[in-house]
């Protein structure tokens, strides 16, 4: 609830309507999609939000702009949208080396937990129907972010979109470390890193999914965050 607040009380900031969507709005997602991947609902979300995108385009929307439910915005007057007619967030995923637990590496992708796009941009078409022709595949097993994440990311080798530096994404680890900061902790290794090779962040998606087993930890590392304007994510902090 305060990650949808603070979208909403963002978007109020910025002359935006607002608008949330629950479950039903799964059902955006082509029959056939639905059907087979009716147990992995973050990947019919992925479909789903693009279709919405473009029913609001198509209903009169100037611009377009998702971020998902466990989004929280933590700075808001530095969270500014590029003047772009389509752009994504930078995620930077902070996970453990192999073989050594105490220590962690970067990997950068390209998420779709925010997604921005404009009336008359040709990349909401382009990227849906890579989408659905990547799930649509008779031998597909990807994993659940194949058309998120993992999709976006190699598609911009090449596309090389506008990217919403602002709007990262928080892993587990980095969410402990933070979580750990309440009452004068330490932090640790995982947050370290993070600060080494994030840009600054405005917002950032909280992986409710994986922390679902852990909502005090998030709801911790929700306060710091709100307490100190995601200061503590930077170099310093």
């Amino acid at each position: 609830m305060l990650c949808q607040e603070s979208v909403k009380s963002w978007a109020a900031a910025q002359g935006f309507g607002y608008r949330f969507e629950g479950d039903e709005f799964l059902e955006r997602a082509p029959q056939d999609v639905r059907r087979r991947y009716a147990e992995r609902p973050s990947t019919l979300a992925d479909v789903a939000r693009l279709v919405w995108a473009r029913e609001l385009l198509e209903d009169g929307a100037e611009r377009v702009v998702w971020l998902d439910a466990d989004t929280l915005v933590f700075d808001p007057e530095r969270l500014v949208l590029p003047d772009t007619d389509h752009a994504f967030g930078r995620e930077v995923w902070i996970e453990p080396e192999p073989d050594k637990p105490n220590r962690f590496r970067a990997r950068r992708h390209v998420h779709n937990a925010v997604c921005l796009f404009a009336a008359g941009n040709p990349v909401l078409d382009f990227y849906l129907h890579a989408a659905l022709t990547t799930l649509r595949h008779p031998a597909h097993q990807g994993p659940a972010q194949a058309v998120g994440p993992k999709l976006l990311t190699a598609l911009h080798a090449f596309a090389q979109f506008p990217l919403i530096e602002s709007v990262g994404a928080l892993c587990p680890p980095v969410l402990r470390d933070l979580a750990a900061l309440e009452g004068g902790g330490a932090g640790g290794p995982a947050l370290d890193r993070f600060r080494d090779t994030s840009p600054p962040l405005a917002a950032a998606n909280l992986c409710a999914l994986p922390m679902r087993e852990e909502p005090e930890v998030v709801e911790r590392a929700i306060a710091v965050l709100l307490d100190t304007k995601g200061s503590v994510l930077r170099a310093g902090g």
